[in-house]
């Protein structure tokens, strides 16, 4: 059981992430506007999530479990704003549609490691 804290840091990115989530599954979002969701997620992520001392969990299991997440959501973000690179270069409307639908999967992974990491 995570510290409400740590419980409230979690919720904030996952309700981010669930909006840009979104925005993405909308009929021709604006690659701005993901962008600046996207940013926005990273910010939460960066001065929240991988802020959180680790050290205060209940155990160390606890602990190791939370740490690989942040691992997790941190090499997922990386992915994610590569993924809205490729969204942004794409002109076909095949590929518009497949880079939308990556994105997709990648944010349905991120709310679901925010989701488990909470318990």
């Amino acid at each position: 059981m995570l510290p409400e804290p740590h419980r409230q840091s979690y919720q904030s990115l996952q309700a981010c992430l669930q909006t840009l989530h979104t925005l993405n599954t909308e009929a021709n979002p604006e690659p701005a506007t993901l962008v600046a969701s996207l940013q926005q997620v990273q910010q939460i992520f960066q001065t929240q999530v991988s802020r959180l001392s680790l050290e205060t969990l209940a155990s160390a299991a606890d602990e190791q479990r939370c740490r690989a997440y942040q691992t997790e959501i941190h090499k997922e973000l990386r992915l994610l704003a590569a993924d809205l690179c490729f969204l942004q270069a794409a002109r076909k409307p095949e590929t518009v549609q497949q880079r939308r639908a990556q994105l997709a999967q990648r944010l349905e992974t991120l709310i679901r490691y925010c989701s488990a990491v909470q318990g």
